[in-house]
């Protein structure tokens, strides 16, 4: 249900960032709160610690996210345990793709295993957890066709075995290489939401919240298919793709492929993420998602649309303290 998948299958002849191209990327961000490294898989870069180090250092980054399935459980380990160390006051977050329970997850995800690796992989970093209070362990979700009817056992799974910080449940979204993955009704992801809220209600850290009231928003633009709150997209977030592309957010080229809405290429611009926001193509793009009042199921864009709205503050604090 990826919709990444033809620019991973791609990936050698795109030309990936090398560590010393995104090192001067990051000397262009003097103050980015948060990043998020996503895939295909993290894990698999020999370099993923020391890249989160130089946004640490060089971007002032203390809010880090990144996400595995899970299938290199020492190595993982090991780049947490770097990452923790290396950068001390950071927040590090990792989200554990979790799509099914045993061999149905290994099914989806056609590998072989994939279940076991993956809780072995929970397993040493709830270790770590133990001495890094720094470390938030996130179990991630895709409902999907092949998990739909199963998906409030796989949520009791999650958190009477798993016990994780937090549980997300996002929809398949996109160009996906099984379109049929995306065969989810509304009344289903609503229904499924409900259950996770209400499993979750007891878990009163901000993160829960925001996520209860990300679920919230996104089953309200499926039902309308109308944009909720404004996108920061562009704005307040941007998109780097793994050869150096910049681009607001990971969903535009998917929802309109006819369209162009590459901001800049770093590469072309001395990996200086200041000269692609003040081209004329960065301003007509940011003009373009505001005038089309755009949205989607994007959970990351979701999140922060919630999160730098201070109109939603006074709910926020609400739920967090009720």
């Amino acid at each position: 249900m990826c919709f990444y998948w033809k620019e991973i299958d791609a990936f050698k002849e795109r030309g990936l960032l090398s560590i010393r191209e995104i090192e001067r990327i990051t000397k262009g961000f003097k103050n980015l709160a948060y990043i998020s490294l996503a895939g295909g898989e993290p894990t698999l870069r020999d370099d993923l610690d020391e890249i989160i180090h130089l946004f640490y250092k060089n971007s002032s980054s203390r809010y880090v996210n990144f996400t595995t399935n899970g299938l290199l459980p020492q190595k993982t380990a090991e780049i947490a345990y770097s990452v923790l160390t290396k950068c001390p006051d950071i927040l590090l977050k990792i989200n554990l793709s979790i799509d099914h329970i045993g061999e149905k997850h290994d099914h989806i995800r056609a590998v072989p295993g994939n279940f076991n690796k993956m809780v072995q992989t929970l397993s040493k970093l709830n270790e770590l957890k133990k001495k890094h209070k720094n470390l938030v362990l996130v179990v991630s979700s895709v409902l999907n066709s092949y998990n739909k009817d199963d998906m409030k056992t796989i949520i009791d799974y999650v958190k009477n075995e798993l016990k994780p910080d937090a549980h997300s449940i996002g929809l398949a979204r996109g160009n996906a290489r099984e379109p049929a993955t995306k065969d989810v009704t509304i009344p289903e992801y609503e229904a499924i939401m409900k259950y996770l809220y209400q499993q979750n209600n007891s878990q009163k850290g901000l993160m829960q919240v925001l996520l209860n009231m990300m679920m919230e928003i996104n089953s309200q633009f499926l039902a309308t298919q109308k944009m909720v709150l404004p996108c920061v997209a562009g704005r307040r977030i941007l998109t780097i793709t793994d050869d150096g592309l910049v681009v607001p957010c990971e969903m535009l080229k998917q929802l309109k492929p006819d369209q162009d809405f590459v901001m800049g290429d770093l590469r072309r611009h001395n990996y200086d993420i200041n000269s692609i926001l003040k081209t004329q193509k960065y301003r007509q793009i940011i003009e373009h998602i505001h005038k089309t009042r755009c949205a989607c199921t994007f959970e990351c864009a979701a999140l922060w649309n919630i999160t730098l709205n201070p109109l939603l503050y006074p709910k926020i604090l609400c739920r967090l303290f009720s």
